[in-house]
């Protein structure tokens, strides 16, 4: 199905789009799975779901706080570059990050329940912004790139 947008020719393609929100999602959880595992045996902890599926992981007062902490950055880190090289328009990264965030929530209310801590709201958003921000930008940086044309073809043919 095509559809015109501000005179632009865009095509909907919903199986690409799903496949995307899945490879995302999927990539978001070995990554957070991998970097929770990598910190817990760095600093002698035990690993349990909790600390991916559970709100009160991000706070402070125990090393299990700063472990999530830490792999959540390096996820989030990581997952810049995913969302740079899967989804490629820089106009379309703020939607993927917000559907990740929704995945997330969802799992995280139903592994505990809703998050009412200040310190997970606050952390998420600013991992959040940082994330499309930086995505976006770099996309942007991408997508306007100098196109590089090889005239020497058309020269030798002369």
């Amino acid at each position: 199905m095509q559809s015109k947008s501000f005179g632009a020719n865009t095509n909907f393609d919903p199986v690409l789009i799903s496949s995307q929100i899945s490879l995302t999602i999927g990539i978001f959880y070995t990554l957070f799975f991998f970097f929770t595992i990598v910190f817990n045996q760095v600093f002698g902890l035990k690993p349990h779901l909790d600390q991916i599926l559970n709100f009160e992981a991000f706070y402070f007062d125990s090393k299990y706080g700063f472990v999530t902490l830490c792999s959540y950055f390096f996820t989030n880190i990581i997952m810049i570059i995913v969302y740079i090289f899967s989804i490629e328009k820089a106009n379309k990264i703020l939607d993927y990050v917000l559907t990740n965030f929704f995945f997330y929530l969802v799992l995280t209310t139903l592994n505990s329940k809703f998050p009412t801590g200040l310190s997970w709201w606050i952390i998420n958003f600013v991992f959040l912004s940082v994330v499309t921000l930086v995505s976006e930008y770099l996309c942007l940086m991408i997508e306007q790139r100098e196109i590089q044309l090889d005239f020497s073809d058309i020269n030798s043919k002369v």
